[in-house]
């Protein structure tokens, strides 16, 4: 951080409480906690992000690694080009972005095809593609989806810090890879 701020004649560094009421909206606080979140997941999971909008998403850096076996079990090839698009590169990833719900703050989690490439001609065929994909995810398929994405997040609940560094203030997380669900009311 010194190193960062030393041309703009910075000298004094403090710690900043991030108050619970700055995470219910999406604020700065809540932005800076989803960046450390998304570094710490991606530099201890083998995962590679691309920023978009409030969610970042998530991929695997070497989708022919075997830690990423059981995702190709499950959905079949990780990754490739639109047929007709050469431009148009796909991944199976995840989205991940927090939201505030039941007076805390969650991890949110959706399994998804990310596409690299897009642009205004080739949109509709993404979106036919993705929908293809995803046409028979539903019930146990999506279910088992869901609990990949989310062991794989949260790292088994092992400690993920962001930076790695030892001799300063680091970003430190623990996720439980347990899952909410919801129902129909009166079901």
């Amino acid at each position: 951080m010194r190193l960062a701020f030393d041309a703009y004649g910075i000298t004094d560094f403090d710690l900043h409480t991030i108050e619970s009421k700055r995470l219910r909206h999406d604020s700065g606080e809540r932005g800076l906690l989803r960046s450390a979140l998304t570094r710490s997941i991606t530099r201890h999971q083998g995962l590679t992000s691309i920023r978009h909008g409030n969610t970042d998403l998530l991929i695997p850096a070497d989708p022919h690694k075997g830690i990423w076996a059981e995702l190709k079990r499950q959905v079949g090839t990780l990754t490739g080009t639109v047929t007709g698009h050469p431009e148009l590169h796909w991944h199976e990833g995840v989205g991940v972005r927090l939201d505030w719900a039941d007076e805390r703050l969650w991890v949110l989690i959706e399994p998804r095809t990310i596409f690299e490439g897009i642009s205004d001609e080739n949109r509709g065929d993404a979106a036919d593609f993705a929908r293809e994909r995803s046409v028979k995810r539903y019930n146990r398929p999506l279910n088992a989806l869901v609990s990949f994405w989310a062991n794989r997040v949260a790292a088994d609940g092992r400690e993920m810090r962001a930076f790695g560094i030892a001799d300063g203030v680091d970003a430190v997380f623990r996720l439980s890879a347990d899952t909410a669900f919801s129902r129909r009311a009166g079901v």
